[in-house]
């Protein structure tokens, strides 16, 4: 599955961020590419929810998106609830995979599931 990277994390929350700070349902129209920069907060909001991979660091139990002079913080939980269905979809992923290696299917059936 091709969707299931960081980029789509970002849009994701990106998207979930969207709905929050929007005031009425005629703004909630959602295209990406006009909200690079809601995208690019979204990004950083996740790098610090998650750790930005170095060892030492230490994950935040919050962090605060800003957009268009409005601001929202978002904790770790509500994060994870936005981004769920990503990792439920990765979940299976590996899953199938896993079920092929231990089938001991052909290493093509295997790249095909993931």
């Amino acid at each position: 599955d091709r969707c299931l990277g960081g980029d789509n994390v970002d849009e994701l929350l990106a998207r979930y961020v969207w709905k929050r700070l929007v005031s009425s349902e005629a703004d909630k129209s959602w295209k990406a590419s006009d909200h690079q920069e809601l995208v690019r907060h979204c990004r950083r909001a996740k790098e610090e929810l998650c750790g930005d991979g170095d060892i030492d660091s230490v994950p935040a139990d919050s962090a605060v998106i800003a957009y268009q002079g409005k601001e929202m913080h978002i904790t770790r939980k509500e994060f994870d609830q936005a981004i769920e269905h990503l990792v439920d979809r990765a979940e299976h992923v590996v899953d199938d995979a896993l079920l092929a290696l231990e089938a001991q299917e052909p290493m093509s059936k295997v790249h095909e599931v993931v």
